[in-house]
């Protein structure tokens, strides 16, 4: 096996979106965008008019016109209404002391007269002609007490009911408007696709962090406290897994906010949310997209990718992954990555023995998510959220190839991997001697071939330069893949009679599906080969096709220190499912 270098991923992880992953995490619903309410709006103007009959003998009072609606206006008073101008034969009308008019009071030729209101006389009022007054003596004071005194009739009191309703409506107006402009900033999860208008403050605040009460929502039996609380982060700032250090060549944000929470329990529960807000939208992206690598890769750390999560309904964009710290009692850590706008969040939420459930993570992270997307002019949390098994983000020195984090550890508490610079040629010799072809070769030249070569380091338990080889063939099409996988499995499952020297003891089917639907087929293998009468070479083998691509892996383990069978099956679907992540 070529293992002679160990060298890191040295270049920085591409910033590319997950494919197959809708980029972003949108809602085809349009809805208005929410805008702030503009000041200058006063109260509806009354309407006081006194109403007035229309011209000629016997026409009855309009009613009182209704309150306006639409567009509240400045108040305006009542008008007085004029005596209309003197016709001939007119009787001339006695003056009366200046007094507001009534707008509700009946005209006098509407009045009932009865006993109580009226006095008596000895001859009636002459009847006025059409369009004329008839004069009436001063009433003294008593009379107008009693005036005052009389009783409402059947259209005061409607009017007075109309103006009063016109009166509360107002009222309920004013104050709910005053309710919800002092209570604009708080959080609200609004329909999928709405775009939000930026919102007074800063963009991103302590505020807007996940609380002990979001925090419920990962885990509702465990009390939560906070324990760290920090603006801006530096070297002995708490970290999110897999996540480096700011990178020379990503934006730097704006503002930063971390915070840690912890449970109760003895599985040592924790939460530690992150969130960086940029200058624009497009900053924002990029530094998503930079993130989504560093998680799918995690190199440099003895974190095991296990699993990668679509999540959908939660800001413009968002994935996630599960990892594990492959120890005595495994610590898993569930990570959620969210933009919304010009933030981008990261949430871990780490606990041992067990990984905390994600659709849980991501609405407690939804919460936080609907105080920052108003200022940071980003999509909210939708009604709903869902979390689904995924690929891992594309990520690594080397796309297409497994990362250092895609290998598991051979001894719990113990083990780092890395992968060298891709070879300049294909060399794995005789492979396990039961292939029985030469990867160097086969195919002629219209083939593309690749070799990448990972080392374990940090285990003391480990023979000499163990490691795995991966070989891509690029073929010239998905068929010519399948046919060379077939043939060498074939010569894999023959090889005990084929050779005096090598058996095939153990042999697992390998199935998954990639980035666009491809399927993922082929065998993994385990190789007993003897090399004297005394000494074996072990060996395991697999052989994968994944569309126009063929994947070989190989691996030296001894028989005390070897993957298990169910760890090399998931390393060698991860292979396949890696190489559906480029073009």
């Amino acid at each position: 096996m070529s293992m002679d270098e160990d060298a890191t991923d040295s270049s920085p992880p591409r910033g590319t979106p997950t494919p197959g992953q809708q980029t972003p995490v949108g809602r085809p619903e349009e809805t208005p965008a929410v805008q702030a309410r503009r000041d200058g709006g006063t109260a509806p103007r009354a309407t006081n008019e006194r109403p007035t009959a229309p011209e000629g003998s016997g026409s009855a009072p309009t009613k009182p016109r209704a309150v306006e609606q639409g567009r509240p206006t400045a108040f305006t008073p009542p008008p007085t209404r004029p005596n209309p101008a003197p016709q001939p034969g007119d009787v001339p009308e006695p003056s009366a002391p200046d007094r507001p008019i009534n707008p509700f009071e009946p005209r006098p030729e509407d009045r009932k007269k009865s006993k109580r209101h009226t006095r008596r006389t000895k001859k009636s009022a002459p009847e006025a002609p059409a369009g004329r007054r008839v004069a009436e003596p001063e009433p003294g004071l008593g009379e107008r007490l009693k005036k005052v005194r009389q009783p409402l009739g059947g259209r005061n009191i409607t009017a007075l009911t109309v103006a009063g309703v016109a009166v509360v409506a107002i009222i309920a107006l004013i104050a709910s408007t005053a309710l919800w402009w002092f209570n604009r900033d708080t959080e609200v999860a609004t329909e999928p696709g709405t775009e939000m208008s930026a919102t007074p403050g800063p963009v991103l605040g302590a505020g807007q962090m996940l609380s002990e009460t979001m925090a419920l929502t990962i885990d509702p039996a465990r009390s939560w406290q906070k324990t760290h609380d920090e603006a801006g982060v530096n070297e002995s700032s708490p970290q999110i897994a897999c996540i480096g250090p700011q990178a020379k060549d990503q934006p730097i944000p704006q503002i930063t906010q971390l915070r840690g929470l912890s449970a109760n329990g003895d599985d040592r529960t924790a939460a530690l949310h992150r969130a960086d807000a940029y200058a624009t939208a497009e900053e924002a992206q990029q530094v998503f997209e930079f993130r989504s690598a560093e998680l799918g890769a995690c190199t440099d750390t003895p974190l095991y990718v296990e699993k990668g999560l679509n999540v959908t309904g939660l800001g413009d964009e968002a994935l996630g992954v599960r990892v594990v710290l492959q120890d005595t009692k495994s610590e898993y850590h569930s990570v959620v990555l969210v933009r919304t706008g010009r933030v981008v969040n990261l949430l871990d939420v780490a606990r041992a023995g067990a990984a905390v459930d994600m659709t849980s993570e991501a609405k407690a992270l939804g919460q936080s998510i609907n105080r920052q997307c108003g200022p940071a002019l980003g999509l909210c949390m939708a009604p709903t959220v869902t979390v689904t098994d995924g690929l891992p983000p594309a990520g690594g020195a080397e796309p297409g190839f497994l990362t250092s984090g895609d290998i598991p550890r051979i001894s719990p508490g113990s083990g780092t991997w890395r992968g060298n610079p891709l070879a300049a040629s294909v060399d794995v010799q005789d492979g396990s001697s039961c292939e029985a072809v030469d990867f160097g070769s086969i195919g002629g030249t219209g083939v593309t071939r690749q070799m990448r070569t990972y080392l374990l380091r940090n285990d003391a338990a480990a023979p000499p330069q163990f490691g795995v080889d991966q070989v891509i063939l690029t073929m010239g099409s998905a068929q010519e893949a399948t046919d060379l996988a077939g043939r060498i499995g074939g010569n894999m499952s023959s090889c005990g009679t084929r050779t005096l020297t090598s058996q095939v003891p153990k042999t697992g089917a390998v199935e998954s599906t990639g980035v666009g639907g491809v399927e993922i087929r082929g065998n993994w293998y385990v190789v007993t080969s003897k090399i004297d009468q005394a000494q074996e070479q072990h060996y395991r083998v697999a052989v994968v096709a994944a569309g126009n691509r063929l994947i070989y892996l190989r691996s030296n383990p001894t028989q005390t220190f070897d993957f298990t069978d169910e760890a090399w099956g998931q390393l060698a679907a991860r292979a396949g499912e890696r190489t559906t992540q480029i073009k």
